[in-house]
């Protein structure tokens, strides 16, 4: 039996916008030396990147999730050239358009891990490290359930 997918309206939904502006803004984008300031266009990304960089707890100070996997992915797009950084984002933003890809339009191929090991296998690395800890890890730190809430819980 099939069911009616029904949205729910969430805090969590800022999470793709956080991700779309951490690819193409940031990543892509990465030309200076890597500090906090990069993240100037997604304020609440950069409070929360900042908050766990910063964070006390002695207990969780040596999981870094997000922040040392940001600088990490930033350094390592600062060693693509230009051009090959504008065909990602093009690639990416593409690849959003969910239509397209799954009519499997020829211009609308699926940016991939395997596509990136082709430009950087140490870059497809951290992008799989990055997204496979998303939903792992970084949605329970304290400082992205302060800003998002905790999706289960408002269910």
């Amino acid at each position: 039996m099939l069911f009616p997918y029904k949205y729910i309206e969430h805090n969590i939904s800022f999470l793709q916008k956080w991700m779309d502006h951490l690819f193409m803004n940031v990543w892509c984008n990465a030309d200076k030396e890597y500090d906090f300031d990069v993240l100037d266009g997604c304020p609440d990304l950069k409070k929360l990147v900042k908050a766990e960089y910063y964070k006390e707890d002695p207990n969780t100070k040596h999981k870094d999730y997000i922040s040392g996997p940001i600088r990490n992915i930033y350094e390592e797009f600062r060693k693509i050239d230009k051009i090959e950084r504008k065909k990602i984002k093009k690639w990416y933003k593409r690849t959003k358009n969910v239509n397209k890809t799954c009519q499997g339009q020829k211009l609308y191929k699926p940016l991939n891990l395997k596509t990136i090991a082709k430009i950087s296998t140490n870059l497809e690395k951290l992008l799989k490290d990055f997204y496979g800890n998303l939903y792992d890890n970084i949605l329970g730190l304290v400082a992205c359930q302060k800003h998002n809430g905790n999706i289960i819980r408002s269910l």
